[in-house]
């Protein structure tokens, strides 16, 4: 959650998205954000503890990639472009440490097919918001859905 307010507070997320990869067109409404956050990350993270509880412990590699993938991308990026971007602080000082504990405790209990279940799931997110983007991006006309542009 401290993450999400680093990366959310005052839109923060959705401005730089919209500055840096819409050129100030609104490639990621608004929405879309809500949704990934609340479906792609609260719910799934949830279920897959869920099961990982009484199912397969190999299932909670699911948050932990999930975590891990995501704080990945927002310090290499800041990185490379030698610029802050929504997320790299929390990312670094919370979330791969975090991601990375979870991780050496459920790997060991895990099988190879969880392993790829979970990197399906957490590379995939990822991959389907830049997929929104580009699609939003190549779009003729990209109005905000919030605002009404």
């Amino acid at each position: 959650m401290v993450h999400q307010m680093e990366e959310h507070t005052g839109h923060r997320f959705h401005r730089y998205v919209k500055f840096q990869f819409g050129r100030d067109r609104d490639v990621l409404a608004t929405e879309a954000i809500d949704v990934t956050n609340v479906a792609g990350v609260w719910i799934v993270c949830g279920v897959a503890l869920y099961l990982a509880r009484y199912r397969d412990l190999g299932l909670g590699l699911i948050p932990a990639y999930l975590v891990l993938i995501n704080a990945a991308i927002h310090v290499l990026a800041a990185v490379k472009m030698r610029a802050y971007n929504p997320g790299p602080v929390t990312g670094l000082v919370l979330v791969l440490p975090l991601g990375s504990v979870a991780m050496t405790v459920v790997a060991p209990h895990a099988m190879l097919i969880d392993h790829a279940i979970a990197l399906v799931v957490a590379a995939g997110g990822h991959l389907a918001i830049v997929a929104v983007m580009l699609g939003r991006q190549q779009s003729p006309a990209t109005p905000s859905f919030a605002t009404g542009e």
